[in-house]
């Protein structure tokens, strides 16, 4: 894959979250203690069993949705100093600095490397944008959009960064490139940025008009109603204003709700998979029974399954309806 310098202007300010991890990243080789012999770090990682297993656990986890707890990330990250430039351990931390959503400590992951891919460049310029350092985001994704003039994902990121830096006349020249698309596959932040851009300008009608049409096309979407509110509050439009607002504050409450009770979940499955991973039967069992009660019905479907593994895997398939009958009533709380 083509790699690209990351060039002047990328480093950002941003303080590590994981200070330290990015040193992991270099390759390059040991001499053995009596200095006789290159021994390459890979090896020497391989060779502690201990450290394998946990690493290996922690991909299961991630592997079946869950989130590692923070002790097992603190592990992981002393693991990285102690066998830099090892790329298993690379790509599980990448791995679970997604799923955490920490884009602190992937931008600093990827500040470190001397080259970036593509890809690797995108993801940079998302973490620069999630972390509010919109000159890094221009920075890093400026060279992708000129050299892919019809890319949407790399004129979409470049738009929002000249947006958020208030350079509208550069973030309409990004969309423009590819406003058809952007339209079709309904992005309707990027159609609320413009709109917003055409509100600045004076241009209250054209703003009006394209979050109208981005409102039927996705009405939940809480970029364009909260857009929509500012326009018509501005048109002296008060009450329909309040009525967007009021959506707004209704669905990002939701989504709130929603968003912590996954993350609750996605930990709960790590746990259990680290514990079955580790072969700890008993502490899998008394988890389920500890998760029941709270749990959704998709997700109480799932603990379920999970007794019915350990079961089958402890040969006590007799006992499975018992067990099944007494986790039904716990789900229920009697």
């Amino acid at each position: 894959m083509r790699t690209i310098g990351k060039g002047p202007g990328l480093k950002s300010s941003i303080t590590p979250l994981l200070g330290g991890i990015a040193l992991c990243l270099g390759l390059c080789v040991a001499c053995d203690s009596a200095g006789t012999e290159a021994v390459p770090r890979v090896a020497r990682f391989e060779k502690n069993d201990e450290a394998v297993r946990f690493v290996r656990s922690l991909r299961e986890g991630m592997n079946s949705g869950g989130v590692p707890p923070t002790a097992d990330v603190q592990r992981l990250k002393a693991l990285a100093l102690q066998y830099p430039g090892e790329e298993f351990i690379e790509e599980i931390h990448l791995s679970i600095l997604q799923g955490l959503g920490d884009w602190e400590g992937i931008a600093t992951y990827f500040e470190a490397k001397q080259e970036l891919t593509e890809e690797e460049r995108f993801t940079l310029t998302r973490a620069y944008l999630q972390l509010a350092n919109y000159a890094g985001a221009r920075d890093a994704i400026e060279a992708l959009s000129t050299a892919h003039g019809t890319s949407v994902e790399a004129n979409l990121l470049l738009g929002r960064a000249h947006y958020f830096l208030g350079q509208y006349d550069q973030a309409v020249t990004a969309y423009d490139r590819v406003w058809q698309q952007i339209l079709s596959q309904g992005h309707t932040a990027d159609i609320a940025y413009r709109a917003m851009i055409h509100l600045d300008r004076g241009e209250t009608a054209q703003a009006l008009a394209l979050l109208n049409g981005a409102l039927k096309a996705n009405p939940n979407s809480v970029p364009v109603l909260s857009s929509l509110s500012r326009v018509l509050a501005s048109l002296g439009r008060l009450e329909e204003a309040e009525v967007h607002s009021a959506t707004v504050a209704r669905l990002q409450d939701a989504y709130s709700q929603g968003t912590a009770y996954k993350e609750r979940r996605a930990s709960r499955v790590f746990a259990l998979n680290k514990a079955l991973g580790a072969g700890d039967i008993a502490g899998c069992e008394r988890m389920v029974f500890d998760f029941l009660p709270d749990a959704d019905e998709g997700f109480a479907d799932e603990l379920f399954r999970y007794l019915e593994k350990i079961y089958r895997l402890t040969n006590r398939d007799a006992e499975l309806t018992d067990v099944l009958q007494r986790a039904r009533s716990a789900r229920r709380g009697e």
